[in-house]
């Protein structure tokens, strides 16, 4: 589900992925026939989901795996009601030798960069006990089964997993209810993570936190309800909710922490 909040503060970076889905989009409507993008995060779809209403088309969404974070989208007529075949995308199950070492999401996301794909080229990245899947387009199968045989130093190899043998996500989130000065990102990353202020401005100051799947450079920009913040080496947080302001002239919010 993408968080309202997240629509909020539409940026200039933004532009070109907006003029992009809104030409797919319009070739969808005026062609009368289904358009996929590439993955989209859920900051993306929120902008997919503007650009639909636009037009007048339906936005579906699928990634491989249930409630996927990084998801093709189809722009398509009314009428035209989805196969998961027509997302055209694989989840493929990553085969190395679990006894004698390990796996990390950050170095299989490497290895894919350094193979020189693009981040909108694969979807989510899925772990279980020792075994990790990756979801891809249909179109790059044959190539990460033929070139990428490393995970850092690795030897790795990639078969198909379909069916009963796709992993289900089960993501440890935690509920947090607390009080914070300013529902300012550092206010909230401090208290989501039990971090000082001054830690979470040197993280923001060196790039190292996203407010929506976009890099926040201010300490004090504001935040609303579903707003999610990632945070480089210690996970995510979101702001669910805002409760109230306490007797002290501070704001009470539900949060939701997902720590690395």
């Amino acid at each position: 589900m993408v968080a309202a909040g997240a629509l909020h503060g539409i940026r200039p970076a933004e532009q070109p992925l907006i003029d992009r889905l809104r030409e797919q989009a319009l070739s969808a409507a005026g062609e009368y026939r289904p358009v996929l993008t590439s993955f989209l995060n859920p900051r993306q779809r929120v902008l997919a989901d503007m650009v639909a209403e636009q037009a007048g088309v339906e936005l579906h969404g699928a990634g491989g795996f249930a409630q996927a974070e990084m998801q093709r989208v189809l722009f398509a007529p009314d009428y035209f009601t989805p196969e998961p075949s027509d997302f055209a995308v694989t989840v493929l199950e990553c085969v190395y030798p679990a006894k004698f070492t390990s796996l990390h999401h950050s170095t299989i996301l490497g290895s894919m960069i350094h193979h020189g794909l693009d981040r909108s080229a694969f979807g989510d990245i899925i772990t279980q006990d020792d075994r990790w899947q990756l979801a891809v387009t249909d179109t790059l199968v044959g190539f990460v089964q033929s070139d990428v045989d490393h995970i850092g130093k690795t030897k790795v190899s990639w078969q198909v997993a379909s069916g009963k043998d796709v992993l289900r996500p089960n993501v440890p989130w935690r509920d947090l209810t607390t009080v914070v000065a300013a529902t300012r990102v550092d206010a909230v990353v401090a208290a989501g993570f039990n971090l000082s202020r001054s830690q979470v401005k040197e993280l923001i100051a060196s790039g190292q936190v996203q407010v929506n799947w976009l890099a926040e450079g201010r300490a004090d920009a504001q935040l609303v309800p579903g707003d999610m913040i990632s945070v480089r080496g210690h996970g995510r947080v979101q702001l669910v909710d805002i409760l109230g302001i306490t007797t002290k002239q501070r704001w009470r919010v539900a949060l939701r922490v997902l720590a690395k």
